[in-house]
This record gives C-alpha cells, structure tokens and sequence, in this order.
C-alpha cells in the first residue's frame, strides 16, 4: 500500500492485492485496486508472464481473428495502430518481431485470450533432445491491450505474454498523467478488480 516514499513519486493513496489461486492447470491472477484516497487516483497495472519457447517451433494464435497493433519509438508508443495482426491461422514467432521490442496488441473483446504452442524439453526423459509439444492459454477480462515479448537475440529462448491495463507514455505526450493515453482512474474510496489466467493445456 502507499507510504511517505510512494507518495514522494505517486501523488495517490492506494491498497493493491495480488491473488493467485492455481486449480488443476490453470492459474488465475487478480490484482485488486483500492483508492483510499480523497481524490481520483489514475493509474495503469497488468502482468508480465513469459514461458520457455524454442523459436524454430513456436506460434500464437487468439480467440479474435485480428487485432491493431501499435508500435514504440524508443521507450514511447505510437498511439495510431500501424497495421492489424491476422490471426486467421497461427503466427508464427520469430526473432524479427521483436527488433522494434514488442507486438503491442489492441484488446476488443470483454475477455482476450492468446495461445502459445511451442516445443519445450521434456522433463521426464533423460535424454536432453527429446522435446514435447507444449500449450499455453493466457487469458484476460476486459483488458486494454495484450503485449508479445522477447528479445532479439538467439540466447533469448523465452516469450512473454502480457495482460496490460495500461501501455508506455506516447510519443506525443503532454506529460499530464490524466491525459495517459491507456490509463485508467478510480474515484475516491473505489476499488476494481483486473484478472487474468494462465491455463497449461
């Protein structure tokens, strides 16, 4: 919750809980956001899970068959979409997708959900070059954008999947926080709640 230090740099009070419930394979995420404070706090929040993946055998699919996608400049986004992302049939990821850093996706539908299959070692076998089919279902409620990540680099054997209810300042700031662009805000003594989960299929 808010302290003296946070307050230094956060002008808002606030309480956040972090609730992880795991049942069967599938992990569930709920951050709850409480303003405790006298005015409207605004703010930005969301996950940053990443998974094992080998790279000359990983795509991603969704339950939307296109989505906008944005693009950074640097540390800022671009705040129009540049092109829309097909998921007709599975994308297949590569290391060109992340030389601009990450596929910035804009979320449309009350609940989001992306798909990573992959081949991953196999940890029941002794022998290292023997791998297995893997697959990921990340899922968010009513989020504001869905971010893919890695690193442009061969020695990056990881992709992230990220629920975000937020996104980077735009390249066109005006620096005032409530003018974020992807932001969002609670009156005083309001609380809500952002889920997502992560179903191991």
């Amino acid at each position: 919750e808010s302290n003296e230090d946070t307050l230094s740099k956060y002008p808002f009070k606030f309480v956040l809980q972090a609730v992880y419930e795991l049942k069967n394979f599938e992990l569930k995420v709920n951050y709850i956001v409480k303003n405790t404070d006298n005015k409207k706090t605004i703010f930005s929040i969301g996950g940053h899970p990443a998974f094992n993946a080998n790279f000359k055998n990983t795509s991603i699919s969704a339950n939307q068959r296109e989505f906008d996608r944005y693009t950074l400049n640097g540390n800022y986004l671009n705040p129009s979409p540049i092109e829309k992302i097909n998921f007709s049939y599975a994308h297949k990821i590569s290391r060109s997708d992340f030389l601009n850093d990450a596929l910035i996706l804009k979320a449309d539908k009350d609940l989001t959900e992306l798909f990573l299959q992959t081949n991953v070692p196999d940890s029941e076998s002794d022998e290292k070059q023997l791998e297995r089919s893997t697959r990921i279902a990340v899922a968010g409620k009513n989020l504001k954008f869905f971010c893919i990540w890695s690193k442009n680099d061969e020695k990056a054997d990881f992709v992230a999947i990220e629920p975000w209810w937020g996104v980077a300042d735009t390249i066109n700031s005006n620096q005032r926080l409530e003018n974020k662009f992807g932001s969002n805000s609670l009156s005083a003594g309001q609380k809500e709640n952002f889920e997502y989960s992560m179903s191991f299929l």
